[in-house]
Order: structure tokens, then sequence, then C-alpha cells
């Protein structure tokens, strides 16, 4: 455990990397006591163009396309109506949307049986916080990592 109760783990994947000392864990973890993992990274875009780009992983992983997206490419473009959310629609094709705030946060959980057994039932909290880059560029914009 670390100094905030958080589980410890070594070895293996990359369970964290950025820094994440700006915010508070989700209230989605306060009863979980499995494995947590955590991401966090500034881009050069406005916290609701971020989330329209979070949204968009209901349609594609953004990660590894030849392996996690069946060889096809994740769009590069915002599709429109993506962030139209509901609790149980399907992100990366191995999670369930568990809760959200518009603009704001997606609370994702591993149901896919392949990814639970590989994982564990992970739940995944994304957030589009404001930083302190300058955001220029237009709406349909990449965010640059």
């Amino acid at each position: 455990m670390n100094s905030q109760g958080v589980p410890s783990i070594g070895g293996g994947l990359p369970w964290r990397w950025g820094d994440l000392a700006n915010t508070a864990p989700p209230a989605a973890l306060n009863d979980h006591d499995g494995r947590i993992a955590s991401r966090a990274l500034e881009v050069n875009a406005s916290t609701a163009v971020l989330f329209r780009w979070l949204c968009q992983l209901r349609v594609a992983p953004y990660s590894y396309d030849l392996i996690d997206n069946r060889g096809r490419q994740s769009p590069r473009t915002l599709i429109d109506g993506l962030d139209d959310l509901e609790i149980g629609q399907r992100f990366c094709t191995i999670f369930t949307l568990t809760a959200f705030e518009p603009g704001r946060s997606l609370e994702l959980l591993i149901d896919d049986a392949r990814a639970v057994r590989a994982f564990g039932a992970l739940p995944v909290i994304y957030r589009s916080l404001p930083g302190s880059i300058d955001v220029g560029g237009s709406d349909h914009d990449a965010p640059d990592s």
C-alpha cells in the first residue's frame, strides 16, 4: 500500500504513470480492493474537446490497432454523437460504462470474460481536467500527447 492506501503493483505491466498529485481518487474506487491502473498526461486541448476524444473510446481503443482493434485503424477525427452517453454502453470492446459526468469524466469496468481473466474486474476512470497548456487549435484536432 502507498501513503494514500492504494495497493502497489510491482513488475509486469506499467500500472501507473503520469502525475496524479492534484486529483482525488474517484468514489468508484472506495470499495475496490483489486488492481488499480492510473494514467495522467497533459494535452493541448480544451477539457470539452478532450472529453469528446475520450468518448471516441466507444468505437476504438486508440492503442495498438493491430491487436486491440482487430487491425482496423482507430478514427482520426471526432465522430458526432459519441458523447451522447448512457450507462451500459460498450467502450474499447472490453469495458462497460458504469458512470459519467458529462464533459468531465467516464467510469468504466472491464467485463469482457477474456479481459477479466487477464486483468481482473478492473475499474477505469477517465477525467478531463483543466491544465496549464495553452489550448489553441480546432475542435477536431487530435490531442497531442
